[in-house]
């Protein structure tokens, strides 16, 4: 898998735990951590990223998995950017996402 592919699913993550975040009441802190935007995002991150960019079986996975990480040190920590930290530590010690477009061909 590439870096590009990997990037492109972590922006899209982005935007689309953000775009839910806003929808939030203002005093959430009173709630339940709101741990159901994330799993939203994800799920319409990866449809997007079907439709747009044909991914591979092994991108899936890897996307799966980085989501998986995020969740569980989200969790743990209650700590949005803590866990995308840790999901981009993770991610970064994938040899197969090291390899750029560039190295593929």
């Amino acid at each position: 898998m590439d870096k590009d592919f990997f990037q492109a699913f972590l922006i899209r993550f982005r935007v689309n735990c953000n775009l839910r975040a806003g929808f939030l009441p203002a005093n959430y802190n009173d709630m339940e951590f709101p741990f159901r935007i994330y799993k939203g995002a994800y799920e319409e991150t990866r449809e997007e990223l079907i439709k747009e960019e044909n991914p591979t079986e092994e991108q899936l996975k890897i996307i799966a998995n980085a989501y998986e990480v995020f969740m569980k040190h989200l969790e743990e920590s209650e700590d949005y950017g803590f866990a995308e930290k840790e999901m981009i530590n993770w991610a970064e010690s994938i040899k197969s996402l090291n390899k750029g477009r560039d190295s593929q061909r």
